[in-house]
């Protein structure tokens, strides 16, 4: 059975297996043989792991009594009783009956970074048959190691790990598992994750047993799968509280003392706090004022400092486990007793008269106070014995108000109290009362007919917010916030102010101020004269227009007072334009003017009008508005044909208007039939208006030809008239013998060479219109005129000598004595054309 034969009955016999695969009682008429089993291609492939796939496409009718796949590290060991045999199993054997189609099965426990064969297999009756060998290699997993474990406790324990590599596939998950089992693994047993990548990890466990023993290893998850390291051990501590007492107190003083205590067991379970605790109720503990001082077993001291002077305080050393808190005995001190201890409070509501103040009794040093307040004074350290308030005895906290001070004045303020031990003061407080502000005036600038720029510079608030502040002017001198003024804002910054609404040429006196709660003040006063008004300027009416400009202008009628400086008109495609738009500058001066807008574009509307400037500023006449010419073609004239030879000849262009669009391209074209276009032959001579000349080459001698300018721009191509002319040999001119010479019997004849002849036509004859005999060579001459050979003046297509000699010709006659005359002419020739006839030559022969 040839190939193609068999493809056809197999993929018939396929196509049968998988119509009666999807029917019940399937009947086969087919010979009874093994299965046709097929391997696929492995896939989630994993350091341990991979999936592996088979396809069973027939089994000939018969029950699948074994299916699966064959696995080995060795090509040649692929077989049931060499291989390793991954069975598919089945809860119903049933359904291996009859089975065509895909199957799939896991693998699991393979080594990793290894190199794998495997192939498929399936059984029936008849015998066992395989599919195709394939390999693959699994990936290498993470390399991972289990480090230390550190603070075990009765649940609780410090473990790490490392991951040192991770073969290029990132790890994306690390951390710990663990368990009583010996070899624990995070899909039966606890984990606890440490984020992600390569390095060193730690994380706590929390094991669920006191005095149980342990088992951990530190694991590492990328897309090779899980990789885990050695399993190392611990056991979990049984527990109880510390062992303590507490030491007796020492360094008694006013607000200080030291204690400590001694741990002398830790319960099984490592102390991870100790200290003390103290408050002035019995029986402290942690959640009272506590110094640490470590962890461990040991003696240990702190020192208690910020103590209340004479108060009684009660102290207990603790220590901390995984048990719990544990308390020393409780012992007893009292600080000693001094003087009050005393704060100052901030100064607020300070005025020009006055400020609030007061005081916090931080202690009373063991005794009563038995009085309190403020103290003030201009000279520093203020006591009890200046300025001062008496606010009772009673709760620590006061405020004072401080009456009768003098404006812009510094003051220097502390708090007091007294007890039976003397007084204390609190720290020193400075202050300064509120006054005026200070400021300066800025000189004027930018003066105008209306308007002038000035502002001030405040040096000092007076101690208060500047409320308001600006500049102020009259006429007269020294002008206040009732005259004119500006507000420019509050704060102390500097400032800028516009004057405006100002009279032309006047004299003016401005102030800076600023106000504050105190009042307002007033800088330095600065004088000055306005400006000059602006000019008066009317616009014209356009008197002409094309696609890119305009004419028209305007007339200054009024220079204000002031010269102006420029002049001219200002457009734009919206209303109002201004010399910040396109504009012309038309002089100086009063008086008419005429401008004219260049660079427009085609078909736009424009709004103008005219302008003038002076120092004062800028006027504008009324706005008018034109709307430019549309886009045409181009215009152009053709320059008629000259210098026209055998095989070429100059024309060209002149008079181009760019119908508003520049010229792209232009020349000269030219066909033999008629109006010709830039789709036959042309130049191209550039761009632009400018006038061209066209070199028009590679034509044929006596054809007519038409030609024409063109000019392109982006709208189009436009033409000029159409001439024709015929390019033709051009007329020899005759060289020798020079008219009327004298020759004797023997002669040559010459002439120049004429550019694109292939031959030349010569007569000669006794008649100045060449009537009678005339010999046309190279025709034979008798009578008069004898050659030896006579020549028609055949040329190549160069004459390297520039012209052209006959071959000797010899002149007799039988008449009698006499002065004989000849004419000669040539005329140029091709196979095709005949040039015109030169010039007359004339020659004569005495005998």
């Amino acid at each position: 059975m040839n190939r193609p034969l068999r493809f056809v009955i197999l993929t018939g016999f396929i196509g049968s297996m998988i119509w009666l695969s999807c029917k019940k009682e399937p009947k086969w008429n087919l010979e009874k043989t093994v299965p046709y089993v097929k391997t696929g291609q492995a896939s989630e492939i994993k350091g341990e792991s991979i999936i592996a796939s088979g396809e069973v496409l027939h089994n000939a009718g018969l029950d699948i009594l074994k299916l699966g796949f064959c696995l080995s590290k060795h090509q040649d060991s692929l077989s049931l009783d060499k291989a390793t045999l991954i069975e598919m199993n089945s809860s119903n054997p049933s359904t291996l009956k009859n089975l065509t189609g895909l199957y799939k099965c896991p693998i699991n426990d393979l080594q990793e970074n290894t190199t794998y064969y495997l192939r498929a297999f399936a059984s029936n009756k008849v015998g066992t048959n395989y599919g195709e060998v394939i390999n693959f290699k699994t990936l290498k997993l993470a390399q991972v190691i289990t480090d230390t474990v550190v603070s075990i406790g009765t649940k609780t324990a410090i473990c790490s790990g490392k991951v040192l590599n991770d073969w290029g596939y990132v790890v994306n998950e690390r951390g710990i598992c663990y368990g009583t089992d010996s070899l624990p693994r995070i899909d039966k047993d606890f984990n606890m994750s440490a984020g992600n990548g390569l390095g060193v990890f730690s994380c706590q466990i929390s094991p669920s047993n006191p005095q149980t023993k342990y088992f951990f290893r530190a694991y590492a998850i990328n897309e090779a799968g899980i990789a885990y390291g050695k399993c190392k051990s611990f056991s979990t501590l049984n527990y109880s509280s510390p062992k303590l007492i507490t030491n007796s107190p020492y360094n008694i003083s006013t607000n200080s003392a030291s204690c400590g205590g001694t741990i002398s067991d830790d319960g099984g379970s490592f102390v991870t706090a100790r200290g003390i605790c103290y408050s002035t109720t019995p029986n402290p503990t942690t959640s009272n004022s506590i110094n640490s001082s470590g962890t461990g077993t040991g003696t240990f001291n702190t020192n208690m400092s910020g103590l209340l002077a004479g108060k009684t305080y009660y102290v207990r050393a603790y220590a901390i486990n995984a048990y719990g808190t544990a308390y020393g005995n409780e012992v007893s001190f009292t600080t000693t007793a001094t003087i009050p201890t005393i704060t100052t409070s901030a100064i607020t509501n300070l005025t020009d008269v006055s400020c609030t103040s007061g005081g916090t009794i931080v202690q009373d040093g063991g005794y009563a106070i038995s009085q309190k307040g403020v103290c003030w004074s201009t000279a520093i350290n203020p006591t009890v014995s200046d300025n001062r308030t008496i606010n009772g005895s009673g709760n620590p906290t006061f405020i004072s108000n401080v009456p009768g001070l003098s404006a812009s004045t510094t003051y220097y303020l502390r708090a007091y109290a007294t007890n039976s031990l003397g007084t204390a003061y609190g720290s020193q407080m400075t202050f300064t009362t509120l006054g005026p502000p200070t400021l300066t005036t800025t000189n004027i600038s930018n003066i105008t007919a209306s308007q002038a720029n000035s502002g001030g510079t405040i040096s000092n608030d007076g101690g208060a917010s500047i409320i308001a502040k600006g500049i102020c002017w009259s006429t007269s001198t020294n002008p206040t916030i009732s005259n004119s003024k500006t507000i420019d804002g509050t704060g102390s910054s500097t400032y800028s102010s516009t004057l405006i609404g100002l009279s032309a040429n006047t004299n003016y006196y401005v102030r800076a101020y600023a106000t504050n709660s105190v009042g307002t003040a007033y800088g330095n006063q600065i004088s000055f004269k306005s400006g000059a008004a602006p000019p008066t300027v009317s616009t014209n009416s356009v008197t002409s227009s094309n696609q890119t400009s305009f004419t028209a202008g305007g007339n200054a009628t009024s220079d204000g007072g002031a010269s102006i400086t420029d002049k001219g008109i200002c457009w734009n495609t919206s209303t109002a334009p201004t010399i910040n738009n396109s504009k012309t500058s038309d002089g100086t001066g009063i008086g008419s003017f005429t401008s004219i807008a260049l660079g427009l574009s085609p078909n736009t509307k424009y709004y103008y009008r005219a302008y003038a400037t002076n120092s004062a500023g800028t006027s504008y006449g009324i706005e008018s508005s034109i709307t430019t010419n549309s886009l045409t073609i181009p215009s152009i004239t053709t320059i008629a044909p000259n210098s026209i030879s055998y095989n070429s000849a100059s024309s060209g262009g002149n008079t181009i208007s760019d119908g508003g669009s520049s010229i792209t391209a232009k020349g000269v074209c030219w066909n033999t039939t008629g109006s010709p276009t830039i789709a036959n032959s042309k130049t191209t001579d550039g761009t632009g208006t400018a006038n061209f000349t066209s070199n028009l080459t590679g034509l044929s001698t006596g054809v007519t030809y038409y030609v024409r300018a063109y000019a392109t721009n982006a709208i189009g191509t436009a033409y000029g008239s159409s001439y024709l002319f015929t390019p033709n040999l051009g007329t020899p001119t005759l060289n020798s013998p020079i008219n009327n010479a004298l020759i004797s019997s023997y002669f040559y004849l010459n002439w120049s060479c004429v550019p694109g002849a292939t031959s030349y036509d010569l007569q000669l004859s006794t008649s100045s219109i060449f009537s009678g005999t005339t010999y046309s060579l190279p025709i034979s001459p008798g009578g008069w005129l004898r050659t030896a050979g006579v020549m028609s003046g055949t040329q190549s297509a160069t004459c390297s000598s520039g012209s052209v000699t006959s071959d000797m010709m010899q002149t007799t006659t039988t008449s009698g004595a006499g002065t004989y005359y000849f004419y000669w002419r040539v005329r140029a020739r091709t196979s095709t054309v005949i040039g015109s006839w030169s010039s007359l030559g004339t020659f004569k022969f005495i005998k």
